[in-house]
């Protein structure tokens, strides 16, 4: 056998028999591998899934799921291999989305609902609330806060007491004004996108600056000095009485020059609540001021009137109405006596600062010191018995201011007397002429309407009437208990004074002699134009 040169055995080869194993063995392991991979690949199509649930819901804001796991069941492995599509799906908005899965030759589809079912959440960050009388308040005004998955919140303010369903939108408006002061209850809604409503009940303070009163205009005579706080007052609602820290400005008042100027009140509360209160100071030459209280421009009642002659003047008219003198004039009018034992009747005739002054006929007081005064209302004050004369029949009765009541001094008035013009009158004139009487309850005892017959005549012949000459006379019928009362004119002029009669003939003292009287007892004349 012959041989090759140089040939080497497959025994002679270093490690000749093992080196042709590996590559079977590689092979067999990528046919494996190749093998797993290939079941994997077509695993989704060869091994199915199971749909869940057709429709899935969620609240807004709770975010959708985006696990595989939640729509469909299956091997772990197999349902990873599923692909989920929510493209469509608007987390943040309510609605219905289509969503679907895909796995292999299998597709599902699904509805995502998207509801909103959750009210907001409100909280109150601030308080306590004070608001204005009066105002219109929106929720604006106060610090309320809403949370709430929806980007749109409706706002509503109603008042908690008045509104039957809180619970519902139609109850409530954009604001509401208060109108009565002190606590009150409102409610504050929010209403999302959905529908879905809720409210807050909350206090509210409804104040308003304090309450001034007792501000009236001003009329005073050049040169006189007023106290612009005398009956002013303030009460706040929540402060109370506030009168201490009134303040007012009289910066613009000239007391020395007639004009007309202003006067300001003003207060704050403690909120800040301020108000305001404007009065007029009408500075006037002593004798107009006097002639606009006797003509009835102005009322004492109704205005502040200072340094006139006599703020109490009854005034007279432009009408002769001896009616409408009677119902005017009586708070002059007064009662005096003692009940029971005797009666008659009187009138003012001054008022000042000290004491008020009254006139009658020495035969109705006689010789009393003190003597019982019955006024228009009932009321009844004792006076003092200041001078009497016999022969002149007339006595004044005075009584301290400081006795009279606060209502009494509110309404009395003196007589209105004009000596130029009773002096004007010729002696028969025959003007109208009237005169009441009152009882001790202040009620009307007895009216007389007549004429006048003379101003100063004489009596007739053979008869005196104690040293009274002239003597006024009249055709009112007197009866008794009527000595002392005015007798007026149906301007509300004092005309003369009832006294009595004598066969059928009626007489009165003459305005002349009261005031020559009164000028003698006082010292000075009673105030006439």
């Amino acid at each position: 056998m012959e041989w090759e040169e140089n040939t080497i055995l497959p025994q002679d080869e270093p490690g000749g028999g093992k080196k042709k194993k590996y590559p079977v063995i590689l092979a067999g392991v990528l046919l494996v591998v190749a093998l797993i991979g290939l079941g994997i690949l077509a695993a989704p199509y060869v091994m199915p899934v199971k749909q869940v649930a057709e429709v899935f819901t969620y609240e807004l804001g709770q975010g959708v799921s985006h696990e595989i796991t939640d729509y469909v069941t299956g091997r772990n492995w197999v349902v990873a291999k599923s692909h989920l599509d929510l493209s469509y799906v608007r987390e943040h908005e309510v609605g219905e989305y289509p969503v679907t899965v895909h796995h292999g030759f299998q597709n599902f589809e699904y509805i995502i609902r998207i509801q909103d079912t959750t009210p907001p959440i409100l909280t109150l960050k601030g308080g306590p609330y004070v608001l204005e009388v009066g105002e219109s308040y929106g929720v604006d005004s106060f610090a309320v806060e809403a949370r709430d998955n929806s980007a749109r919140i409706s706002w509503g303010i109603a008042a908690a007491e008045s509104t039957e369903d809180l619970g519902s939108a139609d109850s409530y408006s954009h604001t509401l004004v208060f109108e009565n002061m002190g606590y009150q209850r409102i409610a504050i809604s929010a209403q999302d996108a959905s529908g879905n409503i809720s409210w807050l009940e909350l206090d509210v303070l409804v104040d308003d600056g304090p309450e001034i009163a007792g501000v009236r205009d001003f009329y005073l005579a050049v040169g006189s000095q007023a106290d612009y706080m005398k009956d002013i007052t303030s009460v706040d609602a929540v402060d109370g009485d506030v009168t201490e820290t009134l303040l007012v400005d009289v910066s613009q008042v000239n007391t020395d020059i007639p004009g007309a100027y202003e006067v300001v009140y003003s207060n704050t509360d403690q909120f800040g609540f301020q108000t305001k209160v404007q009065a007029l100071v009408h500075v006037m030459e002593p004798m107009e001021l006097q002639k606009a209280i006797n003509h009835h421009v102005i009322h004492r009642q109704e205005v502040r009137i200072i340094g006139a002659f006599n703020p109490y003047d009854g005034g007279c008219y432009t009408d002769d109405d001896v009616k409408l003198i009677m119902s005017r004039m009586e708070p002059a009018m007064v009662g005096l006596g003692i009940p029971a034992v005797s009666w008659g009747s009187g009138f003012v005739i001054e008022l000042g600062q000290q004491e008020m002054i009254i006139c009658t006929n020495q035969h109705v007081v006689k010789d009393r010191k003190e003597i019982m005064v019955y006024f228009h209302d009932g009321t009844a004050v004792e006076g003092v018995v200041k001078a009497a004369e016999y022969d002149l029949d007339m006595a004044f009765v005075t009584i301290p201011v400081e006795k009279l009541p606060a209502h009494i001094m509110d309404t009395v008035m003196t007589v209105h007397i004009n000596k130029a013009y009773w002096e004007s009158l010729e002696n028969e004139t025959p003007i109208n002429l009237c005169m009441r009487t009152i009882n001790e309850d202040g009620s009307v005892w007895r009216d007389r309407i007549g004429k006048l017959v003379s101003k100063d005549g004489q009596l007739p012949e053979g008869i005196t009437y104690r040293g009274v000459d002239p003597i006024t006379e009249v055709d009112l019928k007197l009866y008794s208990g009527c000595s002392g009362s005015a007798i007026l004119d149906g301007y509300g002029n004092l005309i003369a004074m009832a006294a009595g009669h004598s066969d059928n003939r009626y007489y009165a003292i003459p305005l002349g002699n009261i005031l020559d009287y009164f000028e003698a007892v006082f010292g000075r004349k009673v105030y006439y134009e």
